[in-house]
């Protein structure tokens, strides 16, 4: 996702900004650096913990260009929820086009062996010892009972959905704010 920050220089000097054009360029490019660990550390704050692989990248190699992703294939998926759970922010539509209808990887085998990995994670199924607090019964009967439950929830899943857990875009949105007002009191201090 690109961010696209305009700045409207009216009110400022510009023949003073053009003389300190390169010292006032590498400062902006530091606010904007800064602006992208900050979506970066609230986004992974904010985003859903499972296994806990939902963490940002920055890409901040390029000159007075920033980049901030999730690299996971599920990272949309969260931010926007699914089926008729969706919710898409004004302004994120063309972007959340692209992961509409069905995932483009995996299938339905996949998904239900990660649901049964997501159960036995949770602790959702079972009888437990109160003693002990272990799970009692045997290995078969614990993967039935696993199976039964990762199958009721995929089944939900699909036809409901899954609710919209927002954490990249309230992070970018915070981030180009704060950039802004970074940038526009660097603008000040250097126009006079």
């Amino acid at each position: 996702m690109a961010i696209r920050i305009s700045i409207d220089f009216e009110g400022f000097d510009t023949k003073r900004l053009e003389a300190v054009k390169d010292d006032l360029l590498a400062e902006i490019d530091g606010e904007l650096t800064a602006a992208a660990y900050l979506v970066k550390l609230q986004g992974d704050r904010d985003a859903p913990k499972d296994e806990g692989n939902l963490k940002a990248v920055v890409d901040n190699s390029v000159f007075l260009e920033k980049s901030v992703s999730y690299p996971v294939f599920f990272a949309p998926y969260q931010e926007f929820g699914t089926g008729s759970k969706v919710k898409i922010p004004a302004g994120y539509e063309d972007y959340a086009k692209a992961y509409q209808g069905p995932a483009k990887r995996g299938n339905i085998d996949d998904f239900f062996e990660q649901m049964i990995q997501w159960v036995r994670r949770n602790n959702i199924t079972g009888t437990y010892s109160v003693k002990t607090r272990r799970r009692l019964g045997n290995k078969t009967t614990r993967e039935a009972q696993d199976k039964e439950a990762a199958h009721a929830i995929m089944y939900s899943i699909l036809k409901h959905g899954v609710t919209p857990r927002p954490y990249f875009i309230p992070a970018l949105e915070a981030g180009k704010a704060e950039a802004m007002k970074r940038i526009k009191e660097i603008l000040k201090r250097y126009s006079g």
